[in-house]
This record gives structure tokens, sequence and C-alpha cells, in this order.
């Protein structure tokens, strides 16, 4: 799958589109669940958060039928925690500038607020926007990952 990408390579855009491709992931999450679980059952998972969702999903996997796709199911689960960490990232966090010592570099970074009160550079970098962009990719493989073990695993 391709993601969606930004028409302009711009901070604004870039967040935009990954919250966007992201929302497009908890929509999968949503369908796996959906079509695994009684319709009395799915109505209330359907109003949880996205964690509590994805934890849900997690012991359905764990504990059912799907013997033989959960291990694919679970390193999905390890690939999926560092990306709803970006999410939460880019939804709490504040654009920092930081000039270098030598004063010739500036350095953009998204940092959560308490990270950038009284810790040194060094101990919390953020998130640089090279770093963002490459990640729609790996985002937009992930959704699609999830999307062909509904099939593997017979919830089509």
């Amino acid at each position: 799958m391709a993601p969606t990408t930004p028409d302009r390579f711009d901070w604004p855009s870039t967040i935009g589109n990954f919250i966007l491709n992201f929302g497009a992931l908890e929509l999968a999450v949503l369908e796996t669940l959906k079509r695994a679980l009684p319709e009395a059952r799915w109505g209330r998972l359907a109003k949880l958060s996205f964690h509590e969702r994805v934890h849900c999903l997690r012991r359905l996997i764990e504990d059912s039928r799907f013997d033989a796709h959960r291990a694919d199911f679970l390193r999905f689960f390890e690939r999926l925690e560092p990306m709803r960490d970006l999410r939460n990232h880019l939804a709490h966090a504040v654009m920092t500038n930081t000039v270098s010592e030598d004063l010739n570099t500036c350095t953009q970074a998204l940092k959560l607020p308490h990270q950038v009160s009284g810790l040194s550079n060094e101990e919390c970098r953020g998130v640089c926007f090279e770093e963002l962009f490459q990640q729609l990719q790996p985002l937009a493989d992930l959704t699609s990952e999830l999307i062909a073990l509904q099939k593997q695993s017979g919830l089509t």
C-alpha cells in the first residue's frame, strides 16, 4: 500500500498526512475486530480508544483460533507500538528550534513539553522532519500487513 503523501514537504502537511495514514491503520484494526467478534461484543469495542482496541485484538489473537497466524500477528503488534508512540508524540509535541554551539546550524524538532523544560538537547532529541517523513511508508506497510493478515486468517 502506498501512503498518502503530502502535496508540500513541510511540517504541517507531513504531520497531517501521518495522522491521516494512521487513521487508515485504525480503520483496519476496527475492521479486523468487527469481522472477528460477535456483533454484541463489537458494539462495545467500537467506542474504546485505539490503544484499548489494539489490546482487545491482541488478546483475541492470543486466545483464539488464530494459531496458524499468531506469530505474524504478534510481529505486527511489535511494529505497531512505535507507530502508536509516534502518533501520540505528534499529538502532544511542540516545535522547538535548537542552534548549534558554533551558531551555524539550526535544527527543528517536535518535542514533548516536559522534554523541553530542563533537559539538555542530547537527552530529548525529539522527532526531526526527515524521521517523520520516512515513517509514512512503514506506516502504510503496517496497514497493508494487517489487511493481509485479515485475509490469511479468514476474516474477510
